[in-house]
């Protein structure tokens, strides 16, 4: 796929003193920037900040986009059984279908 580079945006290493904090530094033409905007449509362009091989950065919109997967199932939904109500709590029954005496917390 060829580069798309961003019209208006440069992309350049920071100078040596710079503290190592600063990553890149970046130069926008404002006209030639809303320009290249204009063109566009989507509503997020992302950009990557690359250097060539002769050592230049440049600015190239990252065009990546992740593989789709049709060959996925979707997930099996869960059949754990609901955890048995904790005794004392009034929300369950003795085995023979009554609430008894055990099931009183006090």
């Amino acid at each position: 796929m060829d580069k798309i580079f961003v019209d208006g945006l440069m992309a350049k290493k920071p100078r040596d003193q710079a503290p190592d904090w600063v990553k890149c530094n970046i130069s926008i033409k404002r006209e030639s920037l809303i320009a290249w905007l204009s063109a566009e449509d989507k509503e997020w362009i992302n950009v990557q900040v690359c250097e060539s091989r002769g050592g230049k950065w440049y600015a190239e919109v990252d065009t990546w986009e992740p593989t789709p997967r049709n060959n996925l199932a979707p997930p099996a939904a869960s059949h754990r059984p609901a955890p048995p109500p904790a005794r004392g709590t009034g929300l369950g029954p003795s085995d023979d279908g009554e609430f008894g005496k055990d099931d009183i917390p006090f």
